[in-house]
């Protein structure tokens, strides 16, 4: 309880500090604000090959739904506010962004500056919205990173952000609180770096997570992703080396024809040993089709195989079938 507490007093922390300095920019740079809800409904049904306990079972339901308001506050100025409502939290709810960001063209055209609790800037999967995944969920490995929560990408965290965007290349350099803080107050200061490069066929990315531990040694994570496209052919892969030396790697082929986006996918995880581990989820292999229905409405459909690591991986298997929309 005391942790929502503090998210929901910065959240309004920043929306009055940052009100008050609109009220000296002119009138006519104030917007009205900008409403976004995400809803997704997820049908799910799990079937293990001779297992008593995780055997075949169907659930369906609500997943989540996720609230984002963005205020233009003035000339320099945009506040966003958002908040979840999802199963994996135990009290249902919770606040994710409660950021501001400044404007610093007047330094460099494409600089900004951000302030609050924000998603930390790492990879590619883990940094997406829902509406961006072309899978229904998002992978497993994103749970190398510290913090990050089952099916969310990565964590929000408080911080300050400093942003550079170009028309192909972006710069993403953070101070976030640790996020281990909670559990482990010797913690500090996380510092999070991240480079994307996009060029007509190509995109490059590499990312750095350095964690405050309260052993003298910290802990730095590193991430590469890349993705090649020829003509409605797209194939993304990421790998995210853990501190602890938990890796993990994914690579997705998906195509787009018209409102149709067929995908398949390879994840697994590693230990330096170069053993396979469920560190950050069992290996997965599946395949997917998402149907666009219109603009703000999609219907997912995904397979994944996720049978025990060094067996057979057809064993376990999990049917998820996901509606989208966005109003």
């Amino acid at each position: 309880m005391k942790k929502h507490l503090i998210r929901m007093a910065l959240a309004g922390a920043l929306a009055l500090g940052v009100a008050s300095v609109s009220k000296a920019q002119d009138a006519a740079t104030v917007a009205a604000p900008i409403w976004n809800v995400l809803a997704q409904e997820t049908l799910v049904q799990h079937f293990a090959t001779g297992n008593a306990t995780t055997g075949t079972n169907l659930n369906a339901g609500l997943e989540n739904v996720r609230l984002t308001g963005t205020f233009k506050v003035g000339a320099d100025d945009t506040l966003t506010i958002g908040s979840s409502f999802a199963a994996q939290y135990a009290n249902g709810f919770t606040l994710l962004n409660a950021y501001d960001v400044h404007s610093l063209n007047n330094i460099n055209d494409g600089l900004s500056l951000k302030i609050g609790q924000f998603k930390v800037a790492f990879g590619q999967d883990g940094y997406n919205s829902p509406d961006q995944l072309i899978r229904a969920n998002y992978s497993v490995i994103d749970r190398v990173l510290p913090g990050n929560v089952a099916n969310e990408g990565n964590a929000w965290l408080v911080g300050a952000e400093l942003d550079q965007t170009y028309s192909d290349l972006t710069f993403q350099v953070a101070a976030v609180q640790s996020a281990a803080y909670n559990t482990t107050p010797g913690t500090k200061f996380d510092y999070v770096g991240r480079a994307q490069w996009k060029g007509s066929n190509v995109a490059l990315g590499l990312s750095d997570y350095l964690q405050s531990t309260v052993s003298p040694t910290n802990l730095n994570n590193l991430g590469a992703n890349g993705s090649i496209w020829v003509d409605a052919y797209k194939l993304d892969l990421e790998a995210i080396f853990g501190g602890l030396g938990v890796n993990g790697y994914t690579g997705t082929l998906s195509a787009k024809f018209s409102d149709l986006t067929p995908a398949v996918w390879y994840e697994w995880g590693t230990t330096s040993a170069g053993a396979n581990i469920n560190t950050v989820g069992a290996t997965d292999l599946g395949a997917g089709l998402n149907w666009q229905l219109s603009t703000n409405h999609r219907i997912a459909l995904n397979v994944d195989f996720t049978g025990p690591n060094n067996g057979d991986i057809l064993s376990v298997n999990t049917e998820t079938l996901q509606f989208q929309q966005i109003f």
